[in-house]
């Protein structure tokens, strides 16, 4: 009896693990996105998560895998993240479509590291709305060195 349950509980893991990893590579799939399939349950974060390597250099693996994309696919455990490469399509999002993007991923707890877990990159759902107007209003393009930009005025 006990051995049939556990052979249930099993088979019932290994096919929920499928799923996930399927669910997830159809994400990109469907979406058009090039990515590297990662390891059921780790995704593309199987070294940093075991702890051989940083996470930085498991992100540099799947960023350089696809030179001349503008955005690549990135498995983190059972997440799809999309991962950007264009430093134009990165100005537009950060700068004009800020706004359409409220909920990033915390890095950081608010009530933790309130300096860094307030930051306007940390905000979520109602918090980001408030604050997207009021930055984009004293938001604009000033020229700095070698044509690259900075979206702040002076004003602000």
């Amino acid at each position: 009896m006990i051995a049939e349950i556990l052979i249930f509980l099993v088979t019932t893991l290994l096919f929920y693990i499928l799923f996930v990893y399927k669910k997830t590579h159809y994400f990109f799939e469907k979406k058009g996105l090039k990515y590297l399939p990662g390891i059921p349950m780790f995704g593309n974060m199987y070294h940093s998560t075991v702890g051989t390597k940083h996470y930085l250099e498991d992100l540099d693996v799947v960023y350089r895998a696809f030179p001349d994309e503008k955005y690549v696919g990135l498995i983190e455990g059972t997440s799809p993240i999309v991962l950007i490469r264009d430093p134009e399509l990165i100005k537009t999002i950060t700068v004009k479509d800020f706004d359409h993007f409220v909920n990033h991923k915390q890095f950081f707890d608010k009530d933790i590291d309130p300096l860094f877990g307030g930051s306007i990159l940390m905000m979520k759902d109602k918090n980001g709305m408030i604050i997207s107007p009021a930055l984009s209003a004293c938001a604009r393009e000033i020229p700095v060195r070698d044509d690259t930009r900075i979206a702040w005025s002076s004003t602000c």
